[in-house]
């Protein structure tokens, strides 16, 4: 669950294998014309779908080609991207809240600036840079059981 929100965490374990299982490539739509759907197409000329106008109203009526146009941008190749973003973002807010509670407030200057730093229970944090020393520190955290 997403912290606060209430809702499931997209399993993006499955996303990443449906994309892939698609083909994993960007796709690209044309436009419906009198006598044609708007399509949404593979790199390779093959047809992934054929998309109809007026398909419903929310409030208003959704046009074909804007369907083919949100179906080419969500394309395997886009969800990939998002899901290594996604992954990216996941680790760092990860960090932060394991990193959070470990931090005091040190001092008040006087203009209301707080300067923070780690509790006793980390110490001082060492690495080539803060991402890894805070995945470091985390692991032995872990193998501690804490």
């Amino acid at each position: 669950m997403y912290a606060g929100l209430g809702q499931e965490m997209i399993d993006l374990d499955e996303l990443e294998r449906s994309a892939k299982a698609v083909g994993g490539c960007a796709w690209t739509p044309t436009y419906a014309t009198r006598t044609d759907l708007a399509r949404v197409w593979l790199p390779d000329g093959d047809a992934v779908c054929g998309c109809y106008g007026n398909i419903g109203h929310l409030p208003e009526p959704i046009d074909a080609d804007d369907v083919a146009e949100f179906i080419a941008a969500s394309n395997p190749a886009t969800i990939l991207a998002l899901i290594t973003e996604l992954r990216t973002l996941r680790a760092g807010a990860a960090r932060y809240q394991w990193l959070k509670p470990r931090f005091r407030t040190f001092s008040l200057d006087m203009g209301g600036q707080h300067t923070y730093c780690a509790t006793g229970e980390i110490g001082r944090i060492r690495g080539p840079n803060l991402d890894m020393a805070i995945d470091a520190a985390i692991a032995v955290r872990q193998k501690e059981g804490v």
